[in-house]
């Protein structure tokens, strides 16, 4: 291995050097006080009409420009669960050995780990549902199809090399 040193005849090992990301603190800060300006200026927008009168916007006045877009343009929580998902998928394509594992370098299979990881988004889209934007619905289930597709696809692949060397005769044995 390029990063062990030998140290008393002893495999030592280098770690690359951490490097942390602290960008997200300061979203964090911008959003909180875009937050409180928010409340701050719904706080202060008088009530129209008498005590005891609807709002204009339940008498049918047209909402306000960006209401209800929620659906429409994905927030951050909802850029958050998709790059969650896509960290299981990729996790998922490793252990297919559909890429290579950033660690070794090297393509791996394991399928019980990738079915484990297929079961695990298939519990997250139950248990989801009905929470979920459109978008955020749509990325969940064609995932989960193309890795189980993939996942059959391996399979069968695997099953198939291991019927083709067991019906190879060893050399020297009739």
């Amino acid at each position: 291995m390029a990063d062990e040193e030998k140290k008393d005849g002893v495999p030592g090992f280098r770690f690359p050097e951490k490097r942390v990301d602290s960008s997200w603190k300061e979203e964090v800060r911008r959003e909180r006080e875009r937050m409180a300006q928010q409340a701050e200026a719904k706080a202060a927008t008088p009530k129209e009409g008498a005590p005891g009168e609807t709002a204009p916007a339940a008498k049918g006045a047209k909402p306000k420009e960006g209401a209800g877009d929620e659906k429409a343009k994905p927030d951050e929580t909802s850029k958050v669960f998709l790059n969650f998902i896509a960290s299981l998928v990729q996790q998922t394509l490793m252990q297919l050995g559909q890429m290579e594992n950033p660690m070794t370098g090297q393509r791996e299979l394991d399928l019980e780990g990738a079915r484990y990881t297929i079961d695990l988004l298939t519990a997250l889209e139950k248990k989801t549902a009905g929470n979920l934007s459109d978008h955020e619905e749509q990325g969940l289930s064609q995932s989960l199809r193309d890795l189980k597709m993939y996942y059959v696809e391996v399979a069968r692949m695997v099953q198939q090399k291991m019927k083709e060397q067991l019906d190879k005769k060893p050399p020297g044995r009739k």
